[in-house]
């Protein structure tokens, strides 16, 4: 009897390893494809996790080096800007608003005065320093903002100078006033530029022989 119940027990443990062993090479079989599908998922997944982890280093590296250029850039075009535009025509400026404030304000002494010394030295030389401050040719964008900043400034003072003269031969205190507005104009956007400059050389660490400004 023991031995037939053994031998039963073998009998139906082989159907059922042949029974296994027949579903798995059923092709038609669910399980077995929707296994493989899970496979395939979870490699592709991998391939995925290694291809993003790899691109934004990449991306990160390039970015680095080209903010790095960029910044180079402006911090030589404003140093170059600087010190082989701005500071070489600095004497013209101040001659023409030296003579300038001779005979205004306080040291008004009559129209006439004022009329002449406008017409014979602070606008000729004052135009001669608005004519080579447009010649300047910055390369970078930010410096070029920086500079019609000046330009504008600089066009205005002049435009109020000219119309200070009309206003002189038509004794016309109306025009004076729009004269003195126009060149305050003019005095605020410079004041603007030295301000964004200042912001410039200090962003870009540009030696200290350009913080005296």
């Amino acid at each position: 009897m023991r031995k037939y119940i053994m031998l039963l027990f073998c009998v139906i443990g082989m159907s059922f390893i042949i029974g296994c062993s027949n579903n798995s090479a059923t092709p038609d079989d669910p399980t077995d494809e929707t296994t493989t599908d899970v496979e395939e998922e979870k490699q592709n997944e991998k391939e995925a996790e290694t291809e993003t982890d790899i691109d934004p280093i990449e991306e990160e590296e390039v970015t680095e080096e080209e903010t790095s250029t960029e910044t180079d850039g402006v911090k030589e075009d404003l140093y170059a800007y600087y010190h082989e535009g701005i500071v070489p025509l600095g004497p013209l400026e101040a001659e023409a608003l030296g003579i300038y404030d001779s005979v205004t304000g306080d040291n008004y002494v009559d129209d006439e005065t004022l009329y002449y010394a406008l017409v014979d030295a602070v606008i000729p030389i004052y135009r001669k320093f608005t004519n080579e401050l447009q010649q300047l040719r910055p390369e970078t964008k930010e410096v070029r903002d920086l500079h019609r900043l000046y330009i504008d400034g600089a066009q205005l003072q002049l435009n109020g100078m000219l119309k200070m003269i009309t206003a002189l031969e038509e004794q016309s205190y109306d025009l004076m006033g729009e004269a003195n507005n126009v060149m305050y104009e003019g005095y605020q956007l410079i004041m603007d530029f030295q301000y964004e400059l200042q912001d410039l050389v200090d962003e870009h660490g540009i030696e200290s022989d350009m913080n005296q400004l």
